[in-house]
């Protein structure tokens, strides 16, 4: 776990823009630690943690390059084959939280799918074309799985928004990405469990990785962004999709 400073790169959105920026980064010496896109019709925001942050900033100040720079709080969370026969995982993240307004996730435009996975319905379950959104329920246990890759959880003056950044697989000889088609067991990125009102009452925002096959001295790691932010707009769902479309909470494409 630490505070990462992650910079947000407003690029062109156009064949070969990308490319650019990791040939002037690899020219300067500056390892590329984290990195994911999301887009729209004329732009991409390109996030990304890198080795050294000035010299990044100036680098991209020479070129004129659009940036944002913030601060997030990066967890990596690793399982590791030791020994024995091959086995097939999922790392699975769980963030336990008090009981918010709202809890949201976005739904990616391909085949984008949720299931309940308990008998009792979410409490005041809603899906539009951008994101569901629910409550928690006070009498009863609730569970929902999207392929959604980020969460939010909407409060009283403050949110937290969650995001699977990337999956990391190491097979021994160094490690590289998974992509963003790698199956998943049951298409499931994520799950948000509400408990009913009891002694403490609570919600459960959990992230998924890619399946992934594990053999002994083979390494996989899902690295997870989290993004503390001060609320701003006092409808729900409004802030949610403020907070879904800014660079520190949108979801990675890649």
């Amino acid at each position: 776990m630490h505070i990462a400073t992650q910079l947000a790169l407003f690029l062109e959105n156009k064949p070969g823009t990308l490319a650019r920026v990791c040939e002037a980064l690899e020219k300067a010496k500056i390892n590329i630690y984290a990195v994911s896109t999301s887009d729209t019709i004329d732009h991409s925001v390109v996030r990304m943690v890198v080795s050294d942050t000035r010299k990044a900033l100036l680098l991209f100040e020479e070129h004129g390059t659009l940036v944002v720079e913030n601060d997030v709080l990066m967890i990596d969370t690793t399982y590791e084959k030791v020994d024995g026969p091959s086995v097939r995982v999922a790392v699975w993240t769980i963030t336990q939280l008090a009981s918010p307004e709202r809890m949201f996730a976005p739904l990616p435009s391909d085949a984008s799918t949720y299931t309940t996975l308990m008998p009792a319905q979410p409490k005041d379950l809603r899906v539009d074309d951008f994101h569901l959104s629910l409550a928690r329920h006070t009498t009863e246990k609730t569970m929902i799985a999207t392929n959604a890759r980020s969460l939010a959880w909407i409060g009283a003056g403050r949110n937290l928004v969650i995001t699977n950044v990337a999956t990391y697989f190491d097979s021994g000889g160094g490690s590289a990405p998974l992509g963003r088609n790698a199956p998943h067991a049951g298409n499931t990125n994520a799950q948000i469990y509400t408990s009913p009102d009891g002694a403490e009452p609570y919600v459960e925002l959990e992230l998924l990785s890619p399946l992934v096959d594990l053999a002994p001295g083979q390494r996989v790691t899902m690295a997870v962004r989290y993004w503390l932010a001060r609320r701003e707009k006092a409808d729900p769902d409004e802030e949610a999709r403020r907070l879904f479309t800014d660079p520190r909470g949108a979801a990675p494409r890649s």
